[in-house]
C-alpha cells in the first residue's frame, strides 16, 4: 500500500504546474492563443497544496517557469523539469508530443494524450475558487489513462493563471483497497516573493 501511494503520489506531483487573493474578474488577457491558459512568463510560479487520503497532512508543491523563447517553455516541478511547445493550434508536452492544450478551447474537442490516454475538454466557462481566488471562464481537461494503472486526471486552466485545480483518480485498485485519489489546489501564483527588500 505504501509503494502504490507513494507512485500515485509521484504522478500526481508530476502532473500539477504569485499572489494570494482575492475574487478575480475577467479582463482582456494580455496572453494570446493557449498562453491565455497557461501563460509560461518566465520566473511565474504556481504553489499548490496536494491533498490525499481524508486525515492526511497536504504537501506544498512548487511549479515555476524557468525559462521560455516563446515557444519552447521549461517548468520546474520538483526535481522534474517538464518541457511544452507552444503553437497556434495549442500546447504540446515534449517529447512525446501530445497536446497538453488544444486551442481553441472546444467543449467536447477531444485527442490522443501521452501514451495512449484520451483527453477531452469536459467543462468550459466554469467558475473556480481555490485559496488562490475565485477565478471564471476556466476549463476543464479530462485525460482518461488505461492499462493497469488506469486512473482519470483532470486539471482546470484558468485565463491569465493557468492550472488552479488538478484531480487524480486511480480507477484500478488493488483487490480489497480503496482507489487513491489526491487533489492539487492553487493557493498563490504569480512572479517570486522577494522578501527584505
Amino acid at each position: 500500500m505504501k509503494i502504490r501511494a507513494l507512485v500515485f503520489l509521484a504522478l500526481a506531483l508530476s502532473a500539477c504546474g504569485g499572489s494570494a487573493g482575492k475574487a478575480k474578474t475577467p479582463a482582456p488577457s494580455k496572453f494570446k492563443g493557449p498562453l491565455a491558459y497557461y501563460p509560461f512568463e518566465p520566473g511565474t510560479q504556481w504553489s499548490f497544496m496536494v491533498y490525499g487520503p481524508p486525515g492526511t497532512p497536504g504537501l506544498l508543491k512548487v511549479d515555476k517557469v524557468v525559462a521560455f523563447d516563446g515557444q519552447l517553455a521549461l517548468v520546474q516541478s520538483g526535481e522534474a523539469t517538464l518541457t511544452y511547445r507552444v503553437a497556434p493550434e495549442g500546447i504540446y508536452r515534449e517529447p512525446s508530443h501530445v497536446f497538453l492544450l488544444k486551442w481553441p478551447i472546444v467543449l467536447g474537442d477531444s485527442w490522443t494524450g501521452a501514451k495512449g490516454s484520451k483527453v477531452e475538454v469536459t467543462k468550459t466557462d466554469v467558475k473556480m475558487t481555490v485559496e488562490a481566488g475565485t477565478f471564471e471562464g476556466c476549463a476543464e481537461i479530462t485525460e482518461r489513462i488505461g492499462g493497469d494503472a488506469a486512473g482519470l486526471l483532470r486539471t482546470t486552466f484558468c485565463p491569465d493563471v493557468g492550472p488552479v485545480l488538478v484531480e487524480i483518480h486511480e480507477l484500478n485498485a488493488p483487490p480489497g483497497e480503496l482507489p487513491q485519489r489526491l487533489i492539487g489546489r492553487l493557493r498563490a501564483y504569480g512572479p517570486p516573493v522577494q522578501l527584505g527588500k
